[in-house]
């Protein structure tokens, strides 16, 4: 009898794991259902640039979200998956199309007036996917561009060499940038010195003015400030030095 209970405890534990592990295969099944169900989400790849900082020598001057209005899902969806991220536009009877691929995808029902303005004014812009969810909304971006500058073009200027540009961090960004894109020079604690009238692209160091001009800015500050260049340097180790020359528009 020892022999028989000990067989019927192993069937009825065999049975019990057959149990749990056909659960689990059902419910594995049931999750891989609902997923392949579900509406499927898009957005621009990781690292997707969807707008460039400059484009010529006009630099992004606005930029703003919003839902296109009567989406044509068959178009959204495959685009998206065709990888296709830029909108065109059409504007027929005071109506703004988005197009994606030549197809209409959408109604632009924002910032119409400024695209109507960018088109007249042979001024670029741009707009790409910032998400869509397959049936629901579409949000897209829009960036305009400018030469910012031109408005300040009679005004006094002056071209300045920036000092304390040669840390790692400031080289990182210096690297990457190019003429006409705006800077902002303020006063930020810089180092063990006093306060310095320090220059900075999108809230990040690039180097300090010279003290004749810091002088300036604290007495009469100044109106708008652009990358003039960025002259490419060598230091003793023979590694590449960037160093920032900025415009001034007092």
């Amino acid at each position: 009898m020892g022999l028989l209970k000990k067989l019927i405890k192993a069937y009825k534990d065999d049975k019990k794991q057959s149990q749990e592990f056909l659960a689990k295969v059902e419910a594995h099944q049931a999750k891989q259902a609902a997923i392949a169900s579900a509406p499927k989400k898009y957005s621009p790849p990781f690292m997707f640039l969807g707008a460039p900082t400059k484009i010529g020598d006009m630099t992004q001057a606005y930029r703003y979200g919003l839902i296109l209005a009567d989406p044509i899902h068959d178009v959204l969806k495959s685009s998206f998956e065709a990888e296709v991220f830029h909108f065109d536009v059409e504007q027929i009877d005071g109506i703004t199309y988005a197009l994606l691929n030549g197809s209409r995808a959408g109604v632009i029902t924002e910032r119409c007036d400024m695209i109507n303005d960018w088109i007249k004014r042979g001024q670029p812009f741009k707009i790409f996917l910032n998400s869509y969810t397959e049936g629901q909304d579409c949000r897209i971006i829009i960036v305009f561009y400018k030469d910012k500058s031109a408005s300040y073009k009679h005004r006094e200027q002056s071209v300045v060499p920036l000092s304390a540009y040669k840390g790692r961090a400031r080289q990182e960004i210096s690297s990457l940038l190019y003429s006409k894109e705006e800077v902002e020079i303020g006063e930020e604690y810089f180092g063990n010195d006093d306060d310095d009238v320090v220059v900075t692209y999108k809230g990040e160091a690039i180097g300090k003015v010279p003290a004749k001009i810091r002088k300036r800015i604290e007495e009469d500050n100044y109106s708008y400030a652009e990358i003039e260049e960025i002259v490419e340097e060598e230091n003793d180790n023979g590694d590449d030095i960037y160093h920032p020359i900025i415009r001034i528009y007092w």
